[in-house]
């Protein structure tokens, strides 16, 4: 631990994305560093329409999309099935290894499919994020993997904009998974926005001096 304290130690300024990191620096080195927005929130919806596909790959119909990093139970499945049956919605797994289609997507095809989905089912970090820019209907699920742990910063991306009921607890219904109402959302993203543009482009001054 001590090479990190003494590489983190030689940076001027120092942020990251979610508290557990500044946690982390803190008990390395004493210094604060600031709880800044992931880059990719930084960035309004209008930027990332530019840089997405048209929709020539889409589907014709509404869709699910599942974007999963982990494993899908049984369960999962079923009850993603359901909800696309009963609403005539079709289901874009997205990232799937066991779907080529989709699986050699390039980012630009990710976030259209993120922009024109229905709903938004995911296990990811950046699932949940373009959900939030995109104004999307999502739930988040706990990845099931043999690895660590990484929901500290899903679990932190929620509690910002006060979306920890986007949580998957139980068995929604449609009217439940719809029912998001981003007004609030959307004025504390702009907050947050322009308090990590300010702190990085004083970071980025301050090494010039």
């Amino acid at each position: 631990m001590s090479i990190y304290k003494e590489w983190l130690s030689e940076f001027k300024a120092l942020s990251v994305r979610e508290k557990s990191g500044a946690d982390i620096i803190f008990e390395l080195t004493g210094r604060k560093a600031e709880i800044l927005l992931d880059p990719t929130l930084t960035l309004n919806k209008e930027s990332w329409i530019e840089i997405s596909c048209n929709g020539e790959i889409l589907p014709e119909k509404d869709f699910i999309m599942t974007y999963f990093l982990g494993e899908m139970d049984n369960n999962l499945k079923k009850y993603i099935n359901k909800i696309a049956e009963e609403n005539n919605l079709e289901i874009i797994n997205f990232g799937d290894v066991k779907n080529k289609d989709t699986y050699i997507l390039d980012p630009s095809s990710f976030i259209a499919h993120i922009r024109e989905a229905k709903i938004i089912f995911t296990d990811s970090f950046h699932g949940v994020a373009f959900s939030i820019i995109f104004n999307k209907p999502f739930l988040v699920f706990e990845r099931l993997s043999e690895g660590p742990s990484m929901y500290t910063r899903i679990d932190n991306i929620l509690s910002i904009f006060g979306l920890q009921f986007r949580e998957f607890k139980g068995n929604y219904d449609i009217d439940d998974i719809l029912n998001v109402d981003y007004s609030a959302v959307n004025d504390i993203l702009e907050h947050e926005r322009q308090r990590s543009i300010n702190y990085l482009q004083k970071a980025l001054d301050s090494t010039r001096n």
